[in-house]
């Protein structure tokens, strides 16, 4: 996946492509966070997205992306009940708002 790039306080619509086979019985999260490869205090999860058509979408509200202008490191994850992959992660760049 593509390391992405967001506008501070504005929202964020993030399309993630689901790996065949992972669709059915799985929910997706969405985690952001300052330090890569860190799980301990995530600046943003967003949980239980669902996946329709191989597509899992994610919606960063403006509040939710108003947050300090840096570079952040994110991660989705699919679940099901115990099993847990990671598939798709890269940076997260908020920068100032034009507005």
């Amino acid at each position: 996946m593509d390391n992405i790039t967001t506008y501070r306080g504005e929202t964020k619509t993030i399309s993630v492509e689901i790996p065949e086979g992972y669709t059915s019985g799985y929910t997706m999260n969405f985690i952001l966070n300052d330090k890569e490869y860190s799980d301990d205090d995530p600046v943003l999860v967003i949980t239980g997205l669902t996946i329709t058509d191989d597509i899992s979408l994610v919606n960063i509200t403006a509040t939710e992306n108003d947050i300090p202008e840096m570079v952040y490191f994110f991660q989705c994850d699919i679940i099901n009940g115990n099993l847990k992959y990671t598939i798709a992660k890269g940076s997260y760049t908020v920068i100032p708002s034009i507005s």
